[in-house]
């Protein structure tokens, strides 16, 4: 029998792989997510003469206004417990929000909000038992130590401005730990439209015990931009998560003390402090620590 020749077989180069198109759209529309959000706040800014009640009353007004056509579309329907308690937190939350902004830096509040992940996965490892490497353990002391470089209230500017961002924070904190899996259900859109519900809720409440004044010159071009990118943070978010890359999508939310520094300094002639970008640095690593060290199976 003939033997067949070997025939010799080129060597086999690894090819770098490049990142996939839904990867490139799910970071991209999560950066300009985040940069719409910090826009959003820093329009809520510039209405800071504005009494905080009629500020937020007017946004959510405003959501709610844009957001009724669709929602009727989609047919409307009797939120569940879940959402509904979801919702009041986050009112309480945003409330505090948009009084601490109009009270301290743009650095200093998404300084502040960068915690939020890093205090959810604090409070299931203490509270509920969820798992935590020695590693992570180390990256939480991380991310806790850049929080008390960066959050304290001289680097607000404002005493009152720094515990409201806290408060805020620690708002955002308890809606994802009691609702985030049992309003797993509901769609961003319902999610964000119930949101605003409560909060204008809230605001005509709190529209009651203050004094509210007639818009001024040029405030309602500055209202419609808020309203907007408030919107579209929420949309690109939406957009970014349903390429089901939660995780790169999650890691640009550090991206959101970059466009803070940029908005105070072209807006606001600030330059953020030294300490609290060094702990947004501390927070951000550990962040991105946990997302990789930490990550659950699907």
């Amino acid at each position: 029998m003939s033997r067949k020749a070997d025939v010799p077989t080129a060597p086999v180069t690894a090819v770098p792989q490049r990142p996939a198109p839904d990867e490139k759209r799910a970071l991209v529309e999560g950066l300009f997510a985040v940069g719409a959000g910090v826009i959003n706040n820093a329009c809520v800014k510039l209405l800071a003469t504005m009494p905080t009640s009629q500020l937020i009353l007017l946004r959510a007004a405003g959501t709610v206004l844009v957001l009724l056509p669709v929602m009727i579309r989609r047919g409307l329907r009797r939120p569940p417990p879940a959402v509904i308690a979801r919702a009041a937190l986050e009112a309480l939350a945003t409330v505090c929000l948009m009084h601490a902004l109009t009270l301290a830096s743009l650095s200093f509040i998404a300084t502040v909000m960068m915690t939020i992940p890093i205090g959810v996965m604090a409070a299931n490892w203490v509270l509920a038992g969820e798992p935590l490497s020695p590693r992570g353990r180390v990256l939480l002391l991380i991310g806790f130590a850049g929080a008390m470089v960066a959050t304290g209230p001289a680097l607000a500017g404002s005493a009152r401005g720094a515990i409201f961002a806290i408060i805020s924070a620690v708002f955002y904190v308890t809606r994802d730990l009691v609702t985030s899996r049992r309003a797993s259900d509901a769609s961003s859109l319902e999610l964000s439209f119930t949101a605003s519900i409560a909060t204008l809720v809230l605001a005509v409440a709190l529209g009651a015990i203050t004094e509210w004044r007639p818009l001024q010159a040029g405030e309602s071009g500055i209202l419609a931009a808020m309203i907007g990118f408030y919107i579209l943070s929420n949309l690109l978010i939406a957009s970014a998560t349903r390429a089901r890359r939660s995780t790169l999508v999650a890691a640009t939310r550090y991206s959101a003390v970059l466009w803070a520094a940029l908005f105070d300094l072209v807006l606001f002639q600030a330059a953020p402090r030294p300490l609290t970008l060094a702990g947004a640095a501390l927070i951000a690593v550990c962040g991105l620590g946990l997302m990789c060290t930490e990550r659950r199976p699907s």
